[in-house]
């Protein structure tokens, strides 16, 4: 813990008491009064939505383009999530201080996140992350559409069946293309009517 800053009025030295935590005195020293402990919990708040907000975890090794995408995915979630907070009343708009009212730490919180999820939304989109998003939904479309053309010939399917199978393939790819969610849009899948075109070609 971090040692006092005050002098010793008995001594002239430093104090040698331990800090309060989140203060730079000791409560000999002020930490007592009602300033410093509006201070001090103001800081054990801010630490405590802190990490109830983030989930830190050690390094790992990740393609910078997809480090960008799933730090949007990410602060979004931090965004949604302290929205329900103050939206439900988990979260107080405000706190009175010993010099009035003011934000609540959840709100500032709250504003900062939204700020960081402009930030990094911004830098993948001046990365080309959607474009590149877009060519690789693309080519997965293909492979898989590749892939199903492999199983049909696997299957050696009568001259009829075989006839049938592109339109039935296309049928059920498209109503799987109707029923996905927003949820499923935004993730890297291969879009069905991808696969749809290349049985066109």
């Amino acid at each position: 813990m971090a040692q006092c800053t005050a002098t010793s009025k008995r001594t002239g030295n430093r104090c040698r008491d331990h800090a309060m935590r989140g203060l730079t005195v000791c409560w000999k020293h002020g930490g007592a009064s009602p300033a410093s402990l509006a201070k001090r919990q103001r800081f054990l708040d801010e630490q405590a939505a802190s990490k109830a907000v983030k989930a830190y975890g050690g390094r790992r090794d990740i393609d910078p383009a997809e480090a960008l995408l799933e730090e949007v995915h990410r602060t979004a979630g931090h965004v949604s999530w302290l929205e329900h907070q103050i939206a439900v009343g988990s979260a107080a708009l405000t706190e009175v201080t010993p010099g009035g009212t003011k934000t609540s730490v959840w709100v500032e919180l709250y504003n900062t996140e939204r700020n960081r999820l402009i930030a990094v939304t911004k830098a993948a989109l001046d990365a080309g992350i959607a474009e590149r998003q877009v060519q690789l939904a693309e080519a997965q479309g293909l492979m898989l559409a590749s892939v199903i053309r492999a199983i049909l010939d696997d299957l050696e399917l009568s001259a009829i069946q075989r006839d049938k199978a592109p339109d039935v393939i296309r049928q059920h790819l498209l109503a799987a293309s109707a029923v996905r969610t927003s949820a499923d849009k935004s993730a890297d899948i291969a879009p069905p009517a991808t696969i749809v075109a290349s049985f066109d070609e």
